[in-house]
């Protein structure tokens, strides 16, 4: 039988083209696997390099054609290698690959450019390809898997038998070496061709079947993994129609969720079963969904089956189910988040209002992410609106002033650190005007990571610019002074202890004298140096040699102020002993300070005064409202770390221990504004005329909650309409403290009973000046007591004496460990004092406390003030 090969070859290379059109069909409808590319490249290789063959006939192409045509076709073999490992997710051992094939394509150019010699390389081409098809075999047979078994099975039988084909190739060659054409029809020859021709359809057969395995293994693995996504999903998944909203299939949860059962839904569209709470959201859905394919995390409202209202988190898809256009979505019912975020976000308003009558500048530093969060006090404090203020640290080091950014920056990192308890420092910072004011930065550590690394803290800012200036003030003042003090020209004198025979002092030398020493005093250095005390003064008295002696013997220093009767002047006088026998005298003439000793004794009281009240205030701002704001930020915190888990009814309790403690705290400010203002003398006197009960009501109705939980009963007759004559704020202040002080020191279930009583005495008896001046015609009595009584623990006689002194007035904790600034029965005094009244207390201890205060009925008693 006689074959044409060229026809044969023309055959292949029409096979091949059309294995072209089948792989890339494939590759182009499944580009996610892997492999399918390389076996078009091959097939693409395969059509080209037989039909190369074709025109070595060519006497002019016929060794290009010979160079590129065994090339192109052994690169073919080596695609379907590469696409073998891809397919099977195998690692591609790149430099294995280039060295085999660049070690083909230089035997063959060698033999061909170098030395032509056919029959070497027919020889080598025939051991390559048998290498590749037993590589291509070996990788399929040891990486397939059970469910292409049998199509790998019949791929490796066909790549063995291709690899066998080519060893026969090799055999023949080596047994009779010899040189034959490529288009004679010999059997040698016809076996590459068919081989090519059926063994390459066949594989093509076998990738293709076991590529639609792979796929079909796929698609069913990905929809066992959906089905297993949708029904386990602990969020209510669903499946409807796209046009109409019919339930295709739900999810168990969506029917804990919102209470149906699949029977009650299937069939029906959302609408009819009232899924949403407004119908437009599916309106919304729709139009999103053909926009986009996707509808993500949108809040919406739903409507269970019982008529419930729930809070939705809805994403959803657009999926095609036999070939009808679906929506598969997934809601997460986030109805207790939503509500646990408006009861924090409840929680942090009620903190800002207490921030904000505070007047503290809050911060909140998250030290992972570097961001700062303040409140708005924070920014008005240095004159911006909050939206003008960056959240970052930048921010905050580029206000504070240079010359104490290290300070502060040493002061944070110290207590991150661990070093110090807490940060706290006083520094400048830059204000919007450009000013600077002085900056009390407080903070602590709140919050750590697994490594005990700090990663938050939070703290305030206080305006302490007035105070720091009258300190700065104060120093430079006191610096000027002492300069002036160390200028003076002081008398000084170096003398000599002279001794009697029992050791003691009896008289002593003069050494020498400074110039002012005979200013001073009048005596000249020629008259006294070497000579003693009692040859100059005769009349010295030995105390001062007595005294004097001391110094020099036991090197104790003295300061004293002495009377010359001599010189009828005084002195004052420092003595030390520079060395052991002798002491020096430094001296300075106080003649004119003890003429003015009398007025300097009273400027000094009244310094001792100021600065005890300053020590007062501080000592309350330090000690006697750290207690309410630990309690505020104790149950805060306690708050911020347990609101998940915290029940309502725990929040609630909670944030009413915070909100008494803010409302103590209120009260503990508003004392200690008013003490201030009152010693600066900015609290505004205006009396006048109002009805006792409105104002006394008043202020029981405030202070009925603290008795409250303390079961503590107020008692106030009203029975007849009284008539003051005050300044309203001032009297409000006065019961304030009284009757909460009453409650602070009444155990449960106790009484506080107020009242009023008109005085019989006569203005004269309460001043002996007679600045109260009474009318003609006044048919009232001269001034009312009104009186706070409690039946609680008492007052010791000791305490009694220093309740209304600020010096040595200090708070004392409740019967529930209440806290106050102790400065309230001092503004009580100081109030009813402006008003002509006095003020008083009967106490006995265990038995109760009855303070009294009066008050002047007629307005022209006041007035005459």
């Amino acid at each position: 039988m006689n074959i044409d090969i060229q026809t044969l070859i023309l055959i292949i290379g029409i096979s091949h083209l059309m294995q072209v059109l089948v792989f890339y069909y494939q590759y182009i409808a499944n580009k996610f696997i892997k492999g399918p590319g390389w076996w078009l490249m091959w097939s693409v290789a395969e059509s080209f390099g037989f039909g190369l063959i074709l025109l070595r006939s060519i006497p002019l192409l016929h060794q290009l054609v010979i160079a590129f045509q065994n090339v192109i076709i052994f690169s073919g073999t080596i695609l379907i290698y590469i696409g073998v490992l891809e397919f099977f997710s195998r690692k591609i051992n790149l430099k294995f690959i280039l060295l085999f094939f660049s070690s083909f394509v230089a035997l063959h150019l060698s033999f061909l450019f170098i030395k032509d010699d056919i029959y070497l390389r027919t020889l080598f081409l025939n051991v390559f390809l048998s290498a590749t098809a037993f590589l291509t075999a070996i990788t399929i047979l040891k990486n397939k898997t059970s469910n292409i078994a049998s199509t790998a099975n019949f791929s490796v039988i066909l790549f063995s038998l291709h690899g066998s084909v080519f060893v026969y190739r090799t055999i023949v060659l080596i047994i009779n070496p010899f040189n034959s054409n490529i288009f004679a029809p010999t059997f040698f020859n016809l076996t590459q061709y068919f081989d090519a021709l059926i063994i390459g359809l066949l594989w093509t057969f076998g990738f293709i079947i076991m590529l639609n395995q792979r796929l079909n293994l796929e698609i069913y693995e990905a929809k066992s993994h959906f089905e297993q996504i949708f029904s386990t999903s602990p969020d209510a998944a669903l499946i409807t129609r796209l046009k109409d909203g019919m339930l295709v299939d739900c999810n168990e949860n969506f029917t804990k969720i919102f209470g149906y059962s699949k029977d009650d839904i299937l069939g029906k569209t959302t609408l009819d079963i009232n899924f949403w709470k407004t119908p437009k959201d599916r309106q919304e859905l729709v139009r999103i969904i053909k926009e986009n394919g996707v509808y993500e995390n949108c809040e919406l409202l739903f409507q269970r089956k019982d008529g419930e209202v729930i809070t939705g988190l809805m994403s959803a898809k657009a999926i095609t189910l036999k070939g009808i256009p679906h929506i598969i979505s997934v809601t997460r019912n986030i109805s207790d988040r939503k509500h646990v975020e408006e009861i924090l976000k409840e929680s942090e308003q009620r903190l800002q209002y207490v921030l904000q009558g505070s007047h503290l500048g809050f911060w909140d530093w998250n030290l992972v992410t570097n961001k700062v969060k303040r409140n708005e006090q924070w920014a008005e404090m240095l004159g911006y609106k909050i939206d003008e203020i960056e959240f970052t640290v930048k921010q905050w080091i580029d206000f504070v002033h240079h010359e104490d950014q290290a300070m502060a920056m040493k002061s944070i990192q110290d207590h991150v650190k661990g070093i110090t308890p807490m940060h706290r420092l006083e520094y400048r910072m830059r204000t919007k005007s450009g000013q600077y004011k002085w900056i009390l930065d407080q903070g602590q550590a709140v919050a750590w990571d697994s490594n005990h690394q700090v990663i938050r803290m939070s703290g305030t800012h206080i305006d302490v610019t007035e105070r720091k200036q009258a300190e700065i003030a104060m120093q430079e003042s006191e610096k000027r002074y002492r300069l002036l003090f160390q200028n003076l020209s002081s008398g000084f004198a170096l003398h000599e202890i002279i001794l009697d025979s029992n050791g003691k002092p009896c008289d002593y030398r003069f050494l020498e004298i400074n110039p002012a020493f005979e200013t001073l005093t009048g005596l000249k250095a020629t008259d006294l140096i070497g000579k003693t005390i009692l040859e100059v003064l005769p009349n010295t008295e030995f105390y001062w040699i007595e005294t004097y002696g001391r110094v020099a013997l036991t090197g104790k220093p003295l300061t004293l102020e002495n009377y010359s009767i001599e010189f009828n002047k005084y002195y004052h006088v420092n003595a030390y002993s520079p060395e052991e026998g002798k002491f020096a005298t430094i001296f300075h003439d106080i003649s004119d300070q003890k003429l003015f000793e009398v007025e300097l004794q009273n400027k000094n009281e009244e310094l001792i005064r100021v600065n005890a009240d300053k020590d007062r205030f501080m000592s309350i701002l330090a000690h006697d409202l750290k207690s309410p704001f630990n309690t505020i930020l104790g149950y805060l915190n306690l708050l911020t770390e347990n609101i998940h888990e915290y029940d309502i009814d725990k929040i609630e309790k909670q944030i009413a221990i915070i909100n008494n403690s803010a409302q103590n705290t209120y009260f503990l400010m508003e004392d200690i504004l008013l003490w201030a203002r009152s010693k600066s003398g900015k609290i505004p006197f205006e009396p006048k005329e109002f009805k006792f009960n409105t104002i006394c009501k008043d202020i029981i109705e405030i202070l009925t909650p603290n008795a409250n939980t303390k079961n503590i009963t107020i008692n106030y007759n009203e029975n007849e309409e009284i008539v003051a004559f005050a300044d309203a704020d001032m009297l409000k202040t006065i019961l304030r403290n009284l009757i909460s002080n009453a409650i602070k020191f009444t155990n449960k279930g106790g009484n506080v009973n107020v009242t009023v009583n008109q005085s019989i005495k006569r203005v004269s008896e309460f001043n002996q000046n007679n600045l109260y001046i009474e009318r003609a015609d006044d048919k009232y009595n001269t001034s009312q007591i009104i009186s706070v009584a409690d039946n609680g623990i008492g007052i010791t006689p000791e305490l009694k004496d220093k309740l209304f002194d600020v010096i040595q007035a200090y708070s004392t904790k409740g019967t529930t460990n209440e806290v106050g600034t102790g400065l309230g029965l001092s503004l009580c005094k100081e109030f009813v004092e402006k008003h002509g009244g006095s003020i008083w207390v009967e106490s006995e201890l265990g038995k109760g406390s009855t303070f009294y205060f009066t008050l002047a009925k007629n307005s022209s008693k006041i007035l005459a003030l």
